[in-house]
Order: C-alpha cells, then structure tokens, then sequence
C-alpha cells in the first residue's frame, strides 16, 4: 500500500517527536499551511524578480521540508535558495515546478485549497523558462521529487 506525504509527515512526527494522533495531526495542518504560504511567497518573489526574498522564501520552505522529514525534497528548495542567492532566477523554474508537483495534491487535500499564488500560472512557467540567457542547467543523476515518492510507496 503506498503512503501518502501526509501519512508519512505524521509518522516522521510521531517517530521523531514522540507525538501522538490529535497533535501529530495538528502539526501537520499547520506544517501544510506554513509549506503552502512559503511556496505561494517563493512563486511571487520570483515573479518579481527579487532575488533576495526568492533565496529567504525558498530557505524557509527548505526549512519546512526538513522539519517534516521531506529531505529529498529539501534538496528541490536548497537548489532554489543557492540559485536565487546567485542571482540566477531563471534556473529556479524547474525545481519550483518540480516541488510544485510533488506537494500539490497533499497541500490541497481537505485544506479548503492552498495559498494564492501557490500553483503555477501558465505566464509564470512562460515567463521563467523563456528568460533570454538562461543559466540554468539539467540536473544529473536522480530526480528528487522521484527518490521521495519512490520513498512513499515503499
């Protein structure tokens, strides 16, 4: 049977923290609605250009990542911050959608939503994967987003 994120953030929790159900559970709603706020925050500031609110904003969802036990998603948010830090805003596209994509649906789940500007508009992924000088570069190696789900469905 595979986990979903929720059920493996709430275990991580418990493991970790030694929380039972009804405050495991409270954590989570509010992991998810800081995770969803940070994203929605981290996808304007890039909208915007602002290289140092991007790197703040993907810093902090980096930091919720872990948080939650999500470290092969961190990973998506470090590339990010490290991106943003150099001013590099263009190659923030893929690994912002690839996060995007893995936390979607958890994000939504009996949540009432999420954040506004939390899901990609289609003038944002053309706005930042059409940038003229684009510096950014395929990843090598395994995909972050696929090593976390492979995780959850073990």
């Amino acid at each position: 049977m595979r986990q979903t994120l929720e059920q493996a953030v709430r275990a991580h929790f418990s493991t970790t923290f030694g929380l039972g159900d009804a405050a495991g559970l409270h954590l989570w709603q509010t992991a998810r609605q800081s995770l969803s706020q940070g994203l929605a925050a981290l996808g304007r500031a890039l909208e915007a250009d602002n290289a140092a609110v991007a790197a703040h904003w993907a810093h902090s969802v980096k930091g919720d990542l872990l948080n939650m036990g999500l470290d092969d998603l961190a990973v998506l948010a470090r590339s990010i911050e490290e991106r943003a830090q150099g001013e590099a805003l263009d190659a923030c596209a893929t690994p912002l959608a690839s996060l995007r994509e893995a936390l979607l649906p958890s994000l939504e789940a009996d949540s009432g939503g999420t954040e506004p500007g939390f899901r990609q508009s289609s003038r944002d992924s053309v706005r930042l994967a059409g940038r003229t000088g684009s510096t950014s570069q395929a990843q090598s190696g395994p995909s972050p987003v696929a090593d976390a789900q492979e995780r959850l469905s073990a």
